[in-house]
């Protein structure tokens, strides 16, 4: 029970800390959300984003896996990866962070039975994305 409330209470934090990020974006603020973003993934996933960027996927899959995280904070995990390539622009970088999503988006399916419309709604956003950027 008091894991549960820990988690409920850390996922509450993640939440705040997005929709921070997401306020700022909103004022143009985005090298401070930026910031944000990537402090926040550091902190409290242990993923600093040059490392996360270089990160073979398979190698990327088997950090989450070894993390066991709940499929909320994986949720929160994609929210703040899509929100830090956002807005869109064809680089090398969305690409790959956009591979990344798809693959917590599959872990959360394939280990947590978990999955959501917004969720759904990134996936196709992504993978249009994906097909209308081949190089």
């Amino acid at each position: 029970m008091l894991r549960r409330d820990f988690l409920q209470a850390e996922i509450q934090k993640l939440a705040q800390v997005l929709a921070r990020i997401i306020g700022l974006k909103t004022e143009g603020k985005l090298l401070e959300a930026e910031n944000i973003s990537k402090e926040t993934l550091d902190k409290n996933f242990g993923l600093q984003w040059d490392i996360l960027l270089s990160m073979p996927i398979e190698d990327f899959h088997n950090f989450l896996k070894s993390k066991n995280y709940p499929p909320e904070k994986l949720d929160i995990l994609s929210q703040l990866l899509f929100e830090n390539v956002l807005p869109l622009n064809n680089t090398v970088e969305i690409k790959v962070i956009f591979y990344k999503i798809l693959e917590i988006f599959n872990l959360m399916e394939e280990e947590h039975h978990f999955q959501s419309l917004s969720n759904i709604e990134r996936i196709k956003t992504i993978t249009t994305f994906l097909n209308d950027n081949k190089e």
